[in-house]
């Protein structure tokens, strides 16, 4: 029984995904990690805990069949590698990466998918913490469905409207679902949003970072198990101009089962920092500046840079504006 839905008579099913390279990526994550090259990356395989990289040069010199030997070369600034050796367990496998100089040192991140059909619907599996896994609940990534937008991996997914508890190992070789029991309820993230552009991700998380939904393309809500939620990551796109979004001030949404939530939220953005003032000098130090929208999520990393705003001070009594200013590039 799924709680005010009616009788489903679902059975356990269980898929296997095969991995596939993705070296120009494509993928909205809610977050993206890089970790420095030190020595080796660190990912297991039959033969050791990692697969040995060191700098030479300008270059980066990388053993990606992990038996002690170098044989891949980065140079420039940027590039990539797919890994191929065999797993702790004796199976063989597959694991692309992209590599990027940082100062005097390079530094990489995963640059492929575990894919497969589970119920009919497609879903892959991203490691977003570049450590082999892709199982970890709240950290690693996962797409349901044709789009190019992860949540975090979760314990329950909405498979084609209906929810699901899922598992998945290590490798995220295999993947198992089975008919979720829990209360329902139904989270709106659509219908109440306002902002110039077009919504592409918007990431929530629920129960400790257990549950993860992405209800960007969700016109009519989404079904999700019933909880506290909160928005952890999104992307607002126009053109080519994108901005990120985070949890911010926002407070969690906590509605019960049988329920439809509509969240209000978006712009116009509010702008809040610290200042100093000595005499009639005022300073805004750049990094206090901080972008939030209604809910109090907050809107960050606007790509191309944007101008700086232009500060006025005026005088709180009277409303004389008597300075102003911005911030100065460097």
């Amino acid at each position: 029984m799924v709680a005010g839905f009616g009788t489903q008579v679902l059975a356990q099913d269980t898929a296997s995904l095969s991995y596939k390279a993705n070296l120009k990526w494509n993928i909205i994550t809610p977050k993206e990690t890089w970790s420095n090259v030190s020595g080796k990356l660190g990912i297991p395989h039959a033969n050791g805990d990692g697969f040995d990289a060191y700098v030479e040069g300008q270059a980066l010199m990388v053993d990606t069949t992990g038996n002690g030997k170098v044989n891949h070369k980065v140079k420039g600034v940027a590039g990539t590698a797919v890994l191929s050796a065999k797993s702790i367990d004796g199976k063989k496998f597959k694991y692309a990466l992209r590599f990027q100089k940082a100062g005097a040192g390079w530094r990489f991140t995963s640059s492929g998918v575990m894919q497969g059909k589970v119920k009919g619907q497609m879903i892959r599996l991203l490691d977003l913490d570049n450590n082999g896994t892709f199982n970890e609940v709240g950290t690693d990534g996962m797409i349901i469905g044709k789009g190019s937008s992860a949540s975090y991996v979760s314990k329950v997914v909405n498979l084609k409207g209906g929810l699901f508890n899922l598992t998945a190992t290590r490798d995220g070789a295999s993947i198992t679902v089975t008919p979720y029991e829990g209360d329902i309820w139904t989270l709106n993230l659509r219908k109440n949003f306002k902002a110039v552009g077009k919504l592409v991700s918007a990431i929530v998380s629920g129960d400790d970072g257990n549950y993860s939904f992405n209800l960007a393309s969700a016109k009519k809500g989404m079904k999700v198990p019933a909880g506290s939620y909160v928005i952890v990551g999104g992307l607002l796109k126009k053109g080519s101009a994108t901005v990120r979004m985070r949890t911010g001030k926002m407070k969690p949404i906590d509605v019960q089962k049988d329920q439809e939530f509509i969240l209000p939220w978006g712009s116009k953005l509010k702008a809040e920092f610290s200042y100093a003032r000595q005499g009639e000098k005022i300073t805004i130090e750049p990094s206090s500046l901080h972008y939030f929208g209604r809910a109090g999520v907050e809107f960050y990393d606007f790509k191309p840079n944007t101008q700086s705003p232009e500060f006025l001070v005026k005088d709180k009594r009277t409303g004389r504006e008597f300075d102003s200013g911005k911030f100065c590039s460097t």
